[in-house]
C-alpha cells in the first residue's frame, strides 16, 4: 500500500469537485428511458441508497454504479490502492450492500448495471432496465407500462453517440446564461455612469427639494431663503382659466365666477 499523495486539503478540494448527481452515465441512461416512453423517479430519497432510478408503482429500484466509486472488480486492484481510496471503497461497498438487504426488506426489487456495461452495450442495458420493471410490476401486481412490454423500441444509439448528445444540449444552457448575465452587467454599467437627472415636476408633486430649494406648497426650505428661487406658481390669468363644469339633475351647468372687488368699494350683494 501507497500512501496518498495529496494533503487532506487538497484532496477536500478535489473531492468537492466530484458530482454525486447527475453524472454522464445517468444522463444517457435516463434519456435512453425516456425516450423508450418509461417514466420515473430521479434518486429516490424514500429508499435506502436513494436509487439513481427508481419505478414506485412498480416497486423497482435501479442503481448505476462507477466502476471505481463503488468497487467493480475490487479484488483485482484493491492491493494498488492507497489507504485513503482502499478505506473508502471498502465502506462503499460495504454501505452498498446494507443498502441492498434494506431494500429486499421493504418488498422491493432492484438492479444494478455497472458503468463499464452500459457504455460497452447501451441498447442492452435499457433492455434489461425495461425487462426488470415488466417482472416487477407482475409481482406488485400492477398493469406493466407499455414502453416496457416486449414489443418496445429500444433506441439504438452508442455510449458516444448519447453522450455527445447530452453534452451540446447541456453546453448551450451555461452559455446562454453567461450571454445573459453579461448583457446584464453591462447594462448597470452603463446606468452607474449617466448623471442622476430627477424630474424637477416629479419632485415638486411627491414634496421633495427642488433644484430651488422649495417644497410641495412652492414656500422656499427653511434656512435656504437666499438659495431658493420664487415660488413655483402658476402664472396663468384667471380669465384664461377654462370656467368649471358642474352637474345639476344630470345637466351641466358653466359655474362663471364673480368679478373681483376692488379696493374700498364694497360688493353689491352686501350693499343696502
Amino acid at each position: 500500500m501507497t500512501a496518498d499523495v495529496m494533503t487532506p486539503e487538497q484532496r477536500s478540494r478535489c473531492m468537492r469537485q466530484i458530482k454525486s448527481k447527475d453524472t454522464s452515465l445517468e444522463l444517457v441512461v435516463r434519456s435512453g428511458l425516456h425516450r423508450m416512453g418509461l417514466r420515473f423517479r430521479k434518486h429516490y430519497a424514500r429508499i435506502p441508497g436513494s436509487p439513481d432510478v427508481a419505478f414506485p408503482r412498480a416497486r423497482l429500484a435501479v442503481f448505476l454504479d462507477g466502476d471505481f466509486w463503488h468497487g467493480r472488480m475490487f479484488r483485482a486492484w484493491k492491493g494498488k490502492l492507497p489507504d485513503f481510496w482502499l478505506r473508502k471503497i471498502t465502506r462503499n461497498r460495504a454501505r452498498d450492500a446494507s443498502n441492498r438487504l434494506e431494500i429486499r426488506r421493504m418488498g422491493w426489487s432492484f438492479i444494478r448495471l455497472w458503468e463499464h456495461d452500459v457504455k460497452e452495450d447501451l441498447p442492452g442495458s435499457l433492455s434489461r432496465i425495461a425487462d426488470a420493471v415488466l417482472k416487477a410490476s407482475s409481482l406488485a401486481g400492477v398493469p406493466p407500462p407499455a414502453a416496457a412490454l416486449p414489443a418496445r423500441h429500444v433506441p439504438q444509439l452508442s455510449w458516444r453517440e448519447s453522450a455527445k448528445a447530452i453534452s451540446r444540449a447541456l453546453g448551450k444552457q451555461p452559455r446562454k446564461a453567461a450571454a445573459r448575465a453579461g448583457a446584464k452587467a453591462r447594462d448597470r454599467a452603463e446606468d452607474a455612469k449617466k448623471p442622476a437627472v430627477a424630474s424637477k415636476s416629479v419632485a415638486f408633486r411627491t414634496g421633495r427639494k427642488t433644484a430651488h430649494g422649495t417644497r410641495e406648497n412652492g414656500k422656499p426650505e427653511p434656512g435656504n431663503s437666499a438659495a431658493a428661487g420664487p415660488p413655483m406658481t402658476d402664472t396663468r390669468e384667471d380669465n384664461d382659466k377654462e370656467p368649471p363644469v358642474t352637474s345639476v339633475h344630470g345637466k351641466q351647468v358653466t359655474r362663471r365666477k364673480s368679478p373681483p372687488v376692488q379696493a374700498g368699494k364694497a360688493s353689491p350683494e352686501k350693499c343696502g
